[in-house]
């Protein structure tokens, strides 16, 4: 299962009419599986699950002379020490959270028969809806996660925000979403594939980590470090425009307002108080901002002493999603 950037939102081939408008919609996701019925989920009854006996996956670890392979006699206690440390990756989801929404997953696998949705999860799935034929893409996030706070087990809700979420590329969300889908209906046609599309949302995040910083506040993009010297005004707009930055486009100069957003006394790199480990030249970058009435655009400094702007350089911002 591969995600796409399509004219089509994703749904299921088999998906109730209702969703049919959302079609119309542009710019959005679309989901291609091998197996039928992946893509954008409509409410549907859920097959029960038969137990299974608990499975690991084993992981060779270097500097260690312990493997799962069985060749050393372990007491019972010592091999699920073993098992634990090096044969089962450790989701990053595995904290107080995710703990308690494994039992409540569990719980509702073993019920026969899965309950409808309530009236008002179901009307926050129809403001969903149509907030993504609106193009509001956070308001429609905003609405599963309503749904989902009422309803925690409610499968098409954690798989839907989770598209929403990849589509904001807020890739950890995304992540959270999609194994917790997965968690609900691990037997589900489509749940290899949810989870070959939570491991590419996994190496797309690292790569945003590593070059990005996205300010949790505004929901800006920043790039970690500027062009790294000296530019003229006229060549910085420029820069931003051509940049490629961690498999993103989209880049432009930032306006005062927002650079201001991101300054922070708290913090320091390199005498540059600022948000993010952002790194700078020398603590002054240029703005869209024009400044003075001029036609020239200004500049911002990040020293909390000599604030006169010298030698500025160029930090590129985006916004998900443009």
């Amino acid at each position: 299962m591969h995600l796409i950037r399509t004219g089509i939102l994703p749904r299921a081939a088999n998906a109730p009419s209702a969703l049919d408008p959302i079609a119309i919609w542009g710019k959005t996701l679309a989901w291609q599986a091998a197996a039928p019925g992946a893509g954008w989920k409509s409410q549907r009854p859920q097959k029960r699950r038969a137990q299974a006996s608990p499975s690991f996956a084993g992981s060779n670890r270097e500097n260690t002379d312990m493997s799962c392979s069985g060749k050393k006699a372990f007491t019972f206690t010592a091999v699920l020490i073993l098992l634990a440390a090096f044969c089962r990756p450790l989701p990053a989801q595995e904290t107080a959270a995710w703990v308690d929404f494994q039992q409540k997953a569990a719980a509702w696998r073993a019920l026969p028969v899965k309950p409808a949705i309530s009236e008002e999860v179901r009307l926050e799935r129809v403001q969903a809806e149509n907030a993504v034929r609106e193009k509001r893409l956070e308001a429609a996030v905003e609405h599963y996660e309503s749904g989902l706070k009422m309803n925690p087990v409610w499968p098409e809700g954690h798989f839907n925000a989770a598209l929403l979420y990849a589509e904001l590329e807020e890739y950890d969300k995304a992540i959270w979403q999609m194994r917790a889908y997965v968690e609900l209906v691990p037997d589900a046609q489509d749940a290899r594939g949810a989870r070959d599309q939570t491991a590419i949302w996994q190496d797309k995040l690292k790569l945003q980590d590593t070059v990005v910083f996205r300010d949790p506040v505004t929901k800006l993009m920043w790039a970690k470090q500027d062009n790294g010297g000296e530019v003229l005004d006229w060549q910085a707009d420029n820069y931003c425009h051509n940049l490629s930055l961690g498999g993103y486009s989209g880049w432009r100069l930032p306006a005062a307002a927002e650079l201001n957003t991101i300054k922070d006394k708290k913090q320091s790199v390199n005498g540059n108080h600022i948000k993010g480990g952002i790194k700078l030249y020398k603590g002054c970058v240029w703005t869209n901002t024009t400044g003075g009435g001029g036609p020239h655009i200004s500049a911002v400094s990040f020293r909390l002493t000599n604030r006169s702007c010298v030698s500025p350089s160029v930090l590129c911002v985006r916004r998900p999603g443009e």
